[in-house]
This record gives structure tokens, C-alpha cells and sequence, in this order.
């Protein structure tokens, strides 16, 4: 989901400090960069509070979301061949290699 709309979503529909909303939108992209601007203009550590609970919650649904994603890559490819594959069975009806 792009930033502005947690940003928007964030701001508005869930009233959320903006200065721990820039963290968290900053951790969700793995980015401190934000977070540390967003710290230095107000002269408060509380964008780093934020920061943290992005960084986990994103890191947790990338790895999640990396698997469903290949999740039909294997459908299409139960027998696990790869042309080139010396101990691929050829004969599966799947495998795409064939004599």
C-alpha cells in the first residue's frame, strides 16, 4: 500500500500522532531516513516510537505474502523440475521436460 494512503488513512480515520505516524510509516518501509528528519525538525525522539513496530509488522507480511506469491509458481511446477535438472524426473506429466 502506498505511503499516502497510510499517511491519509492514519491521520484521519484513525486520529494517530502525526509524529509517531511518520515513524511507523517510515519502519513499515524499512526506511529511517524519515523517521530521523521527522526527529530532528521537532527535536523529540517520538517518530522513533513508531519506527519499530512498522519495521516488524512489515517484515513479518513481506515474508508471508513472499510465499503466497510463489504458492502458483509450484502449481505450475509440482514434479520441483528445472530444465537442465539432472535428477528431474522426466517422465512427470508436469515437469516440461520430456524425451
Amino acid at each position: 500500500m502506498p505511503p499516502f494512503i497510510v499517511w491519509a488513512i492514519g491521520l484521519h480515520i484513525m486520529p494517530i500522532n502525526p509524529a509517531v505516524l511518520m515513524g511507523a510509516v517510515a519502519g513499515s518501509r524499512s526506511h529511517s531516513g524519515p523517521a530521523r528528519e521527522a526527529a530532528k525538525e521537532i527535536d523529540s525522539s517520538v517518530p522513533w516510537s513508531g519506527f519499530p513496530v512498522g519495521y516488524a509488522v512489515s517484515g513479518i507480511l513481506l515474508t508471508i505474502f513472499g510465499y503466497v506469491a510463489m504458492a502458483p509458481a509450484w502449481r505450475y511446477n509440482p514434479a520441483g523440475c528445472a530444465p537442465g535438472r539432472k535428477s528431474c524426473n522426466k517422465n512427470h506429466p508436469h515437469s516440461g521436460l520430456s524425451d
